[in-house]
């Protein structure tokens, strides 16, 4: 997932582009069998990313060793606050 944030953060808006991104870490994990990797919007669609919309997210559905691992997280997070003084 960190991956295809980092491509976005480059300038990649092309999800399929993105994906690939993910793959190729994906890839290198032997034991993995990965069901699905996707960038999407709020409707659940594949479209190109649009910048810093908060809905554009990455999902990733895989099973390691018998044990099935879903996740997902933003494709632009939100900056992190300055700690209040």
């Amino acid at each position: 997932l960190r991956a295809v944030q980092s491509a976005a953060a480059s300038g990649e808006r092309d999800t399929a582009a993105l994906r690939q991104a993910g793959l190729a870490v994906l890839a290198q994990e032997p034991e993995l069998s990965l069901e699905y990797l996707a960038v999407v919007n709020g409707d659940m669609r594949e479209r190109p990313a649009v910048e810093n919309d908060p809905m554009t997210r990455v999902l990733v559905a895989a099973r390691m060793f018998g044990v099935r691992l879903i996740d997902n997280m933003a494709l632009f997070p939100e900056p992190e606050a300055a700690p209040a003084c």
